[in-house]
Parts: C-alpha cells; sequence; structure tokens
C-alpha cells in the first residue's frame, strides 16, 4: 500500500519496491485489534452514486446482475470493510469489517473465501474471509508483512510474499496459512507480485533489484527458478489463460515510460502489445486470452501526480483502444467477469471512489458500490 491509496495507483518505481515499502508503513501504522462482523448489514450510501457521470453509449448488457461482486470499503473511522453485491449494483452487504487499511481481494476458485491484505494489526497480514460464516481468520507471522496473496487453482493453497526471514521472499502455505514454506531462492532480492500458474506448477514473480527488476518462474516445490525475461524494468507478471506466456510491464531503469509486452515460456522474444507515451502497467489478461485490459499513468492531479486510464489490446497487439470514461477520473483496478462480458473497475473522481461494473468495452458503467466511503478493489466472484 502506499500513504494515499492502495498500491495499483502508485508510481511503477514505488510498486516494484513495495516490499520495502510496507515494512517501513507498518512501523508507522496504528495498531488495532481484529473486528468481525457476522451480521449482513446494508451499508447504501444515502445520496445513491457519487462518482462521475456514466457511459450512456451503451446500456449495461443483461446478465450483470445474475454475478456477484466483492469490494472493499474504507471509512473515516479508520476501518475497511469487505462489502458483496451484485454486478448490477443490488443490495450491497457487509461480509467482515477490519481495522486499519486493506487491498487485494481476491475470491478463492470455488467462491466461498476471500483473501486480503490489511495493516489492522501494525504489520502487513493476509486475512482469509469465510463468506457463508461471515469470519476472518488473519494469517500472521508475529512481527513480518505479508502480501500480494494468490490462490492456487485447487483452493487449497495461497502463495505471498513475506519477510519473516529478514527479506522479502515467496512462500507457499495451505489456505489457513499452515506449512508456509520459502519457494524462492534463499538470500535473494526482495520478491513480490507472485502469481500462480493455471496449471498450479509454477509460480511467476517480480525479482526487485533496486534501480531495476526483472520477472522470474519457480516451481511451487520451490524448484527450478529461472528468468523468464531481460526486459528492462519488467514486473507485474499476469498469466495467460492457457499458460504458455506472461504480460508484464516493463520500464528501463530512469525512464518515466513503459510498455506492455508478453513473454512467452518458451524462451521466444517478447512481444510488445500494449503502448502509450506514458507508464504502462498491471496487465489483466481476457478469459478467452485474446485480448489484455492494462493502465497507463496519465499526467493529473492525483496523489502521485498521475492519472490512470484503462486501455485494451489484441494478445498480438492489435486494435489497442483507450477505454476511459471522462478525463476527470482515475480507472484502476480492473477486474474482468469469468465469461468476459463484464468488467469491474475503480473509479476516482471529484465526487469520490467508488466501485463501476460496465460492459467489456467500458459502456454502460453503472456505479455498483453506491457507498459514503472509498471503494476499492472489485473481485468477481467464481460461479458455484
Amino acid at each position: 500500500m502506499t500513504p494515499d491509496g492502495p498500491a495499483s495507483r502508485a508510481p511503477r518505481s514505488l510498486r516494484r519496491a513495495l516490499p520495502a515499502a510496507l515494512a517501513v508503513l507498518a512501523v508507522g501504522a496504528a495498531a488495532g485489534a481484529l473486528l468481525i462482523v457476522t451480521g449482513g448489514a446494508d451499508r447504501s450510501g444515502a445520496n445513491g452514486s457519487r462518482a462521475g457521470s456514466t457511459s450512456t453509449t451503451r446500456p449495461l448488457a443483461a446478465g450483470a446482475g445474475d454475478r456477484q461482486l466483492a469490494f472493499l470499503s474504507s471509512d473515516s473511522s479508520g476501518g475497511t470493510d469487505v462489502m458483496l453485491t451484485t454486478g448490477a449494483g443490488g443490495q450491497v452487504r457487509r461480509i467482515a469489517r477490519v481495522r486499519g487499511r486493506a487491498e487485494r481481494l481476491a475470491w478463492s476458485p470455488d467462491g466461498t473465501r476471500l483473501v486480503f491484505d490489511g495493516d489492522g494489526s501494525g504489520d502487513f497480514d493476509l486475512y482469509v474471509v469465510d463468506v457463508a460464516a461471515k469470519r476472518v481468520r488473519p494469517i500472521v507471522a508475529p512481527g513480518s508483512n505479508e502480501g500480494s496473496a494468490s490462490w492456487s487453482p485447487d483452493g487449497r493453497q495461497l502463495a505471498f510474499f513475506s519477510d519473516r526471514s529478514g527479506s522479502f521472499a515467496g512462500y507457499v502455505a495451505g489456505a489457513d496459512g499452515s506449512d508456509p514454506r520459502q519457494v524462492t531462492p534463499a538470500g535473494g532480492p526482495p520478491v513480490s507480485d507472485l502469481a500462480w500458474s493455471p496449471d498450479g506448477r509454477q509460480l511467476a514473480y517480480t525479482l526487485d533489484l533496486g534501480t531495476d527488476s526483472e520477472v522470474w518462474t519457480v516451481g511451487a516445490d520451490g524448484g527450478g527458478a529461472r528468468r523468464v525475461t531481460s526486459l528492462p524494468g519488467a514486473s507485474m507478471p499476469a498469466w495467460s489463460p492457457s499458460g504458455d506466456a506472461l504480460a508484464v510491464g516493463a520500464q528501463p531503469s530512469g525512464s518515466l515510460g513503459a510498455d506492455i509486452f508478453v513473454a512467452r515460456l518458451d524462451g521466444a522474444e517478447p512481444a510488445r502489445v500494449g503502448r502509450t507515451p506514458y507508464r504502462d502497467a498491471f496487465p489483466v489478461w481476457a478469459p478467452d486470452g485474446r485480448s489484455i485490459y492494462f493502465t497507463a499513468a496519465l499526467p493529473g492531479t492525483s496523489g502521485d501526480s498521475a492519472a490512470d486510464d484503462v486501455y485494451r489490446t489484441g494478445a498480438d497487439g492489435r486494435g489497442q483502444k483507450d477505454l476511459s470514461r471522462s478525463p476527470g477520473s482515475v480507472e484502476s483496478e480492473v477486474a474482468i467477469s469469468g465469461d468476459g462480458r463484464f468488467v469491474a473497475f475503480t473509479s476516482t473522481g471529484p465526487a469520490g471512489q467508488d466501485v463501476y461494473v460496465a460492459n467489456a468495452d467500458l459502456t454502460g458503467a453503472r456505479d455498483a458500490s453506491r457507498l459514503e466511503g472509498r471503494d476499492s478493489w472489485p473481485a468477481w466472484r467464481p460461479p458455484a
């Protein structure tokens, strides 16, 4: 996290150094006990939608209301709620509440649990939510910081980074935090951005080299670590649905610009597929593997002197399009529904910060969160 909001809205130079930033922030975080909510309170804002005007080019397609969406909502009291609603913006229900900040919300593959990072203990820890029971379980190693959790495809394990050994390394543990084991090489540079391969056999991660970074893979058992690409400043790997390639952001040291590349695991030369004059980052694959969404940091007035637009490009680099909603809003934290028909994202503008749902081309955008707090990190619930 950054002092002003989720890490996905921070400059890429800061995001690459996230483990170090987490350690510094945790020292100054206010300690507090974990709060658990057992009821399903409706926290809809009295004034309804607060963000900027929605897209009217094409209405939101039928079917959005059949899908459930979780998100995080922070308020002025210093707490964060885990919320559940529908893609069409139905009743908003609170599943759980924690003290402090939270980010990186992610569903288990079976749609029964959620994991997120939070700093309510004074350190950054992982929390797992049992959605049906509305209970939160912290995964805590006292005195350490954890983050960047990724579910294994079978939902039995979590991969994450942790500094419990003294430096930030990649770990795999049971979904309840049991049997943690380090899987990235011992004594290496800090690790972040862990992502599990679709077949569950490998993990991709970012290796922070200080003024540069690289993307590596390692076996889920800790064997066979290797560098995927020599692209300067490569980070934030995202697996293709087929598992044979990674989308990465790459930014040469000292450069203000960055582009999106697809790096195949067979060693072929990485292909540039997304390119704007700005900092292109946070690639997300469409479920069919044919297109990639990413954000481009544009000159603006947000906390890091940049505003994010959402772009979509073909996985072959063709057909890039700016899907941003309006010049006055910042779009980030893109999540795509399992069938690829709908996109959820965080939109920040003069009126506040909300979670929106839109068609795949960002038309028909509708405020799905409708709360008075700062809403972020949408995550589509997998079908039962």
